[in-house]
């Protein structure tokens, strides 16, 4: 028997056990829970279920992505003329993760010993009409159109942040004499698609959920240290974030103080005192009878932060500000909120020669997966220093009452979004803004910047 005949048998073999297939063709090892999973599979399609759907809602890093380039490889390989379609949100989702797993099977595979197709950036091509491909919500034209006449497979990935056009969009796909509709995704709020499919999806929806304890029970190496981490991280055993990532569980949609009141009276009530470089934070405001403008200077150590000092005023003239928040500041440098006012304040300041640098909120955050911009994140950071006792705060009832004021809740996504109250925050965001972390550069971290900037200040005074 030739290669190729060889080939064709364990094919033939393999069309209904994607298990055995993930083993002798594609050479992988599974783990428990993906090799139950495609047991259940190949139970269905034994029983001679010819629409499968599946809902896989997971821990983070269960290796649900690594389950499904499995799939989308034994669908193509074994159904000729089927063809596979991947969705996300986002092209880097569909390219950077999903494609770039597909890619590293099918190049460890027997496939690729046997030049059996041709894997392209987000696309495995056997013949024409016969592939899989990746698409998403952003670029929609890919979305429509792919039908077959045999088999075809739809992959959701991180469904529950996938727009409900897309669903429409790519259910045409679903049309063939078999199909395999694929959810999969960490857990977010208690609304959407993902959400609905898993609640009242019926009993004909294969449902697997995998949890960090099962990744630990299994001895996958590291989950026991993320798991230890990840308590941390997100706040303790019971915090919903940390429920969501760890344990699959669903978030309640409800918005949560952002700033626990506890926490606050503590920062305030601290004696110490931080002589780590200094930092102000600059927010903006134009009115003699409304929101404040406030300048919040804050002292960042190793462990420990302090805000040194809050001033705040109210004036409709930007360039009036502008020359209280020099002396406010006194001499160290402002990060200037950009947004509205902010920018003509802040070009201001540059073309006078203070060393000032703009503060977007809406910017994106360095950590994407977890938070809405860069205010949810850096307003978390605050809150984690808060939560640590590790932050000092000026006995100060109207901060108080805006920090406390402050919420966050998860969007669909999972992504955490800050709520600010219906009175602007202004001395609360001062104080984010001048706790801020900032972009690392060539040369070091943002608090490397901040200690030679205070150096050279000291030097030249």
């Amino acid at each position: 028997m030739t290669i190729q005949e060889q080939l064709v048998d364990i094919l033939t073999r393999t069309h209904d056990d994607p298990a055995l297939f993930a083993t002798a063709v594609l050479r992988v090892k599974l783990r428990e829970w993906q090799r139950r999973f495609f047991q259940s599979i190949r139970d269905r399609l034994a029983r001679g279920i010819r629409h499968l759907k599946a809902h896989l809602r997971t821990c983070h890093g269960a290796g649900k992505t690594f389950a499904v380039a499995c799939l989308v490889l034994w669908l193509v390989a074994t159904r000729p003329e089927a063809r596979a379609l991947t969705t996300a949100p986002t092209w880097d989702g569909v390219e950077r993760l999903l494609w770039s797993e597909i890619a590293r099977v099918y190049n460890g595979s027997l496939l690729r010993d046997l030049k059996f197709g041709t894997i392209l950036t987000t696309q495995l091509r056997i013949r024409d009409g016969w592939y899989a491909i990746g698409a998403s919500s952003d670029r929609p034209e890919n979305l429509e159109g792919h039908h077959s006449p045999v088999s075809a497979m739809r992959i959701v990935d991180e469904a529950k942040a996938v727009p409900d056009e897309v669903f429409t969009a790519t259910q045409g796909l679903l049309d063939a004499p078999e199909t395999f509709d694929i959810w999969i995704s960490t857990p977010s709020i208690q609304s959407g698609k993902f959400f609905e499919r898993d609640v009242n999806g019926g009993d004909d929806v294969l449902r697997v959920v995998v949890t960090i304890d099962d990744l630990i029970a299994e001895g996958i190496p590291g989950k026991a240290e993320w798991k230890a981490n990840a308590i941390e991280e997100y706040g303790g055993e019971t915090a919903e974030e940390y429920r969501a990532r760890a344990y699959a569980e669903y978030m309640n949609d409800a918005e949560g103080a952002l700033f626990p009141l506890s926490w606050v009276d503590r920062a305030m009530a601290q004696e110490w005192t931080v002589e780590g470089p200094l930092l102000a934070g600059f927010d903006v405001a134009g009115s003699q009878d409304g929101d404040e403008s406030v300048v919040a200077v804050a002292a960042i150590g190793p462990e420990l932060a302090e805000v040194k000092s809050l001033t705040c005023w109210r004036e409709r003239d930007t360039m009036i500000s502008k020359g209280r928040a020099r002396v406010a500041a006194g001499g160290v440098k402002l990060r200037v909120d950009g947004i509205g006012l902010g920018k003509g304040v802040l070009d201001s300041l540059v073309a006078d020669g203070y060393p000032a640098e703009e503060y977007r909120a809406s910017d994106k955050p360095h950590d994407t997966e977890r938070f809405a911009n860069r205010k949810a994140e850096d307003a978390w950071g605050v809150r984690r220093r808060l939560e640590n006792g590790t932050l000092r705060l000026p006995a100060d009832r109207t901060l108080k009452a805006q920090l406390v004021a402050m919420k966050y809740k998860p969007l669909p996504s999972g992504k955490l979004q800050v709520i600010d109250p219906s009175d602007s925050p202004d001395r609360a965001d001062g104080v984010i803004i001048a706790l801020a972390g900032r972009k690392a550069s060539k040369s070091g971290g943002w608090l490397e910047l901040i200690e030679r900037e205070n150096a050279s200040r000291k030097a030249a005074a």
